[in-house]
């Protein structure tokens, strides 16, 4: 059996050069990473460790490896001394997940068991100016072990709902993934509150059934929770009468036991409580509240009844709803209605055209296998909203690293509000929203990746890689990132979203693997050159971001070389617009921009600020909104055409648009 130990450390700021040398160029990254914790305490082989901080880099800035620098001590004792280094992937800039493989294992833990007290040193070789930077975590106390044995003190006993969450207090687990798993095993009998005693005749015995657990503390390996399933009590009120016990499940094969303890539940009815009225559009959630709400499993079903009226937004006149809605399961007390298409209330009315309100009583029941119980009916009501598509703009680590080539790092957050101000800006007067958190009240959302290199290799600056034309904007999930095989199949590049780092090909001294595009102006470098570090530019700096002023119109943009103040406001601006704009061209693509119906992708005719015209047809300075150059827009038959697809109520923010020919 093991002894959970402390991690004490303490923090190392400083960052130091390796090569002793001058660097050449002045990079804002290297100054911001701090490693600040490790974490689980105690490892085993094939553990996933997380090292936690800030300002970690991807492979766009440079390789990552980590070192571990110390001696492991056992109790013998034996003192073996650690030099070991691992190559790691950064995907995010404040946490880091590796393996700890069996032969890292071995290395840190050379006896597989004993202390490991040291520092654990991150290093990057920076691809721009080859230098190896670093930051650690120094004194820090990892206990090693082969194996745990789990140890478990209670469960708690109580009044619960079906799905509850059930505390369970307990230590030496494990976290899943690769290291292996903890279990809890069940034993008992469960006597629904219709049926007599005895249990082992009226009611259903339990034997050995065995489910996982969630640690609610994998730093220490403390505590956990372990979810009241149908699959233990059924869906039925009663009474849980068991003995439990852990197990660990090693990734070596071997398996651990805890001791055992008693556990009883007393399970109340499961409820419907209360409809959000909100509501929401097609694609959207409407939430049911209450508890011992089940589903997710085969077998499961949470279903909600629907006996009222439709009443329409305007002078239609109402419809008769005798509905049964499926609800997606979230939790004990959450189930999902996503509004669709498909089935009863999508087929009665057209989602994309309707609004109004659900009004009714509101019952169902929850079903486990041949097992159901009936909810109480309430009376409530819920909103239809008009048709929206919802755009999930999502950042990746190297749209972060990508900022650094400009020197603009430390204004990401400025940078990522202007790309939406911009975006939002073009969708004026139109059903769309966009958004910096991933949606948890839609299904059917589309997504944009922001990131910082074409990973197709030709250097594009955005690409919507989603499969065919949606005319009409029929599916409302297209997913502008990552890589599509029907895409590729079709002999397109596979991979979407706006890259970052091609931009720099607006320069006309763009950085080493670069060349400059058709577009390149000296207009771009007058905006960023006095920020580039490979031009021998300013990074700008944390100081600077705090007495940051935004600008809204970029007439004044470039600003004087001696205005370093203005110099960042354009900077920001320039860059946000530029983002901004390609990030709703693409996303207009995917809604079947242009000439929707037909085969074209572009608007024929090169106009001023026609968002829809081809590449080189849109000049930096119209991206960027400066120079006098105006704002990109829709034309009016683009407008046109995206307004009966996604209408609102609000007037067009640009009654004068011109034509598209």
């Amino acid at each position: 059996m093991l002894k959970t130990m402390l991690i004490s450390m303490t923090i190392s700021t400083a960052l130091s050069c390796q090569t002793g040398a001058e660097a050449i160029l002045v990079e804002d990254w290297t100054s911001q990473m701090v490693v600040q914790s490790v974490e689980p305490r105690v490892i085993l082989p094939r553990s996933n460790v997380t090292l936690r901080g800030r300002g970690f880099v991807s492979r766009i800035l440079g390789t990552s490896r980590l070192r571990f620098l110390g001696t492991t001590t056992t109790n013998e004792p034996n003192v073996y001394p650690v030099d070991v280094s691992a190559l790691v992937r950064v995907d995010d800039s404040e946490q880091i997940t590796f393996e700890l493989t069996p032969d890292l294992f071995s290395q840190v833990c050379p006896a597989g068991v004993g202390q490991f007290n040291g520092s654990i040193r991150l290093e990057v070789a920076s691809i721009q100016s080859n230098e190896v930077y670093s930051t650690e975590l120094n004194n820090a106390l990892l206990y090693c072990g082969l194996e745990l044995v789990p140890r478990l003190e209670a469960v708690e006993s109580g009044l619960y709902a079906v799905n509850s969450e059930v505390s369970v207090t307990a230590s030496n687990l494990l976290l899943g993934d690769t290291e292996g798993r903890t279990t809890i095993r069940v034993d008992g009998c469960f006597l629904a509150s219709n049926q007599q005693p005895p249990c082992n005749v009226n009611g259903r015995p339990i034997n050995g059934f065995e489910t996982d657990i969630e640690v609610l503390s994998p730093a220490r390996r403390e505590n956990a929770i372990v979810t009241l399933t149908p699959a233990i009590v059924g869906v039925l009120p009663g009474q849980l009468t068991a003995r439990v016990q852990l197990f660990n499940y090693h990734s070596n094969g071997q398996s651990q036991a805890s001791s055992i303890v008693d556990w009883s539940v007393d399970l109340m009815p499961s409820l419907l409580s209360y409809v959000e009225p909100e509501g929401s559009s097609l694609g959207g959630f409407i939430d049911f509240y209450g508890s011992g709400f089940v589903g997710g499993e085969a077998g499961e079903l949470t279903e909600i009844t629907v006996n009222g009226v439709f009443e329409p937004t305007g002078n239609a006149p109402p419809k008769a709803l005798r509905l049964n809605l499926v609800g997606e399961f979230q939790s004990s007390g959450l189930v999902r209605y996503v509004l669709n298409e498909d089935d009863e209330l999508g087929q009665l009315l057209d989602l994309r055209r309707e609004s109004g309100r659900v009004v009714g009583t509101f019952g169902g029941q929850v079903a486990f296998g041949t097992e159901s119980a009936q909810f109480d009916p309430i009376d409530a009501y819920f909103e239809i909203q008009p048709i929206r598509q919802i755009v999930y703009v999502k950042y990746t680590q190297g749209f972060l690293d990508a900022l650094s080539r400009f020197g603009l790092r430390v204004m990401d957050a400025e940078i990522r509000r202007q790309i939406v101000v911009r975006a939002s800006q073009i969708y004026g007067g139109l059903g769309v929203e966009f958004r910096e958190s991933k949606p948890d009240d839609y299904r059917l959302f589309a997504e944009v990746e922001m990131t910082g290199v074409d990973p197709n290799g030709i250097g594009l600056i955005g690409y919507d890689n989603t499969p065919g034309k949606d005319s009409g904007n029929l599916r409302l999930n297209d997913q502008i990132g990552g890589v599509h095989a029907l895409t590729q199949q079709d002999g397109y590049p596979g991979y979407g979203g706006v890259f970052v780092e091609s931009f720099l090909s607006f320069s006309k001294r763009p950085p080493r693997g670069l060349e400059p595009n058709p577009g390149a102006t000296d207009l771009f470098d007058q905006i960023f050159s006095p920020f580039r570090p490979d031009l021998a530019g300013q990074p700008i700096l944390q100081n600077e971001r705090q007495n940051f002023s935004a600008i809204s119109n970029g007439d004044g943009c470039p600003a004087s070389r001696n205005d370093r103040r203005g110099l960042i406001s354009c900077a920001v601006f320039a860059m946000g617009n530029m983002l901004g704009g390609t990030m709703a061209h693409e996303v207009a693509h995917s809604l079947g921009l242009a000439d929707p119906g037909g085969m074209k992708f572009h608007n024929d005719t090169d106009m001023p600020n026609h968002l829809m015209d081809a590449g080189f047809d849109r000049p930096f300075e119209e991206r960027a909104a400066i120079n006098g150059a105006g704002q990109e827009y829709f034309c009016q038959e683009n407008f046109d055409y995206l307004y009966d697809i996604l209408p609102v109520n609000d007037p067009d923010p640009l009654p004068s648009r011109t034509s598209c020919y």
